[in-house]
């Protein structure tokens, strides 16, 4: 499955380390973070994107392209998109198999 990123989340995502983590919390909440969960217990599969690995938890449905973008407010970070979708809209909460 591809992984779409945005110059500005490769870049944000470099200067943090290269590596970003997808996860989602014990009510289903999406995490998208470039540091590991403090939780040593989830299990990842590791994803090769173009200037950076993805961690993806191993539960999460996959979409057919994973979309990272870059967003300035409320304060920089990065953030993961199914198939071009937010979770709740259009697609379901971050859903675990």
């Amino acid at each position: 499955m591809p992984v779409v990123a945005d110059p500005k989340a490769v870049s944000f995502i470099a200067e943090h380390g290269g590596r970003l983590y997808v996860y989602a919390d014990s009510a289903g909440l999406k995490h998208v973070k470039t540091e590991p969960p403090h939780d040593q217990s989830i299990q990842f599969e590791q994803i090769e994107a173009d200037g950076f690995v993805m961690y993806v938890e191993a539960d999460i449905v996959r979409p057919e392209t994973w979309d990272v973008k870059f967003h300035h407010l409320p304060y920089h970070h990065v953030d993961v998109l199914w198939d071009g979708h937010q979770p709740g809209s259009g697609v379901p909460a971050v859903y675990k198999r």
